[in-house]
């Protein structure tokens, strides 16, 4: 009787111990997909950046254009990004600095 109970214990043990470790394991995977998402959104923030020179700024133009959405396809990830001009009337024409949003988007 005392090794049945043993084992049903045991059982019951290793059942929760296994449950908790697949449990962990998709978490990291979404874990590390997040991270791989932030590194794509800083990378296209550089790449914006580089683009940045007056010629660019007061065309208006190209990925830094002003008011309609951008978006950029890496791999499974997908960068949406737009620009606005931040109080244009405090600030002489064409030097409104310019608020970035965006947003990537991966399969789960």
């Amino acid at each position: 009787m005392e090794v049945i109970v043993a084992a049903v214990i045991f059982m019951i043990a290793a059942f929760g111990i296994m449950t908790t470790v697949s449990m962990l394991r998709p978490h990291n995977l979404e874990v590390s997909r997040e991270i791989e998402a932030s590194y794509h959104a800083k990378n296209m923030m550089d790449y914006l950046r580089g683009q940045v020179d007056a010629v660019a700024w007061e065309a208006n133009t190209g990925p830094l254009e002003t008011g309609i959405p951008h978006s950029n396809t890496i791999g499974d990830y997908t960068i949406n990004w737009t620009l606005t001009e931040v109080n244009p009337a405090d600030y002489p024409a064409g030097l409104a600095p310019r608020k970035l949003s965006m947003n990537v988007y991966y399969p789960d």
